[in-house]
């Protein structure tokens, strides 16, 4: 849910976890154990706790919160780099 409410590209994490975009794929599917170091990992690349990527009682509204309080850098909450926010093309 996480990485499709803030549009984050599956191969961009599977890169960045050093997976092959199949391997992480398959990850994603149910009943697929994950090891800690993994979820560690993935927590880590899509940038929220280890408590917010497993919470069974997450929302999309509880995702975007997350998000905004995450953004310390004064833009709302987007990501950068092509991901949702690029200050060179908003005008300001």
């Amino acid at each position: 849910m996480i990485i499709a409410v803030r549009h984050i590209a599956k191969k961009d994490i599977a890169n960045a976890m050093g997976k092959v975009p199949q391997a992480f794929s398959r990850m994603l599917k149910p009943g697929y154990h994950w090891t800690f170091d993994d979820m560690l990992m993935a927590s880590d690349v899509i940038g929220v706790s280890l408590n917010d990527l497993t919470d069974p009682n997450l929302t999309p509204t509880k995702v975007l919160q997350i998000q905004k309080t995450a953004a310390p850098n004064g833009n709302d909450g987007q990501l950068v780099a092509g991901h949702g926010f690029e200050p060179w093309t908003s005008g300001l």
